[in-house]
């Protein structure tokens, strides 16, 4: 034992520590920046993205029906259910596309405002709010659409769902 005491301070640590911690802020003051401008670009690269190919709408219909097959399977639904559910969501797929509308002009009219010489304000208020509506819109028909299928699902078949995505939830609670 040499019986130093390792909570004692020495005269150079008080020296030492701005300067230390100058040294640990800045790259991590770096780290968070770029992580924020990482960030922002991700956002903005989600509304205005490489263009993709639209999923064709009875795919998506055909998708479903599998989905809704498999969840009836689970939930050992009648046939009844199964049915009853499929036109459901046959509805809702054709009902969100509609209320999608086309995609490509709200591409063109967020390129047109990134990239005007002069920053207009209004209009980008403007395609916000038109965003906002549009979200609004299809989140109202599928939460419609969600009580609907609900209602053809028994309340034990409800509570098994619940359980389902309780597991889910413990699983993929790191996402």
């Amino acid at each position: 034992m040499n019986g130093s005491n390792p909570d004692a301070t020495h005269p150079e640590d008080a020296e030492a520590t701005p300067l230390r911690r100058r040294l640990i802020a800045w790259p991590l003051s770096l780290v968070a920046m770029t992580a924020a401008l990482l960030l922002v670009a991700n956002v903005l690269s989600a509304c205005g993205g490489p263009p993709r190919e639209r999923p064709d709408v009875d795919e998506i219909k055909a998708h479903a029906v599998e989905g809704v097959e498999h969840l009836m399977w689970r939930l050992d639904g009648t046939d009844e259910q199964t049915e009853r559910l499929q036109s459901i969501v046959a509805e809702a797929v054709d009902e969100l596309s509609a209320a999608h509308g086309p995609r490509d002009d709200l591409r063109a009219e967020m390129t047109r405002l990134l990239t005007a010489e002069t920053i207009d304000r209004d209009a980008m208020e403007a395609f916000r709010q038109q965003h906002l509506e549009r979200a609004e819109r299809m989140s109202r028909i599928a939460t419609t659409r969600l009580a609907d299928a609900l209602e053809v699902l028994t309340p034990a078949q409800r509570a098994q769902v619940g359980e389902r995505l309780a597991r889910h939830d413990r699983r993929h609670r790191w996402h």
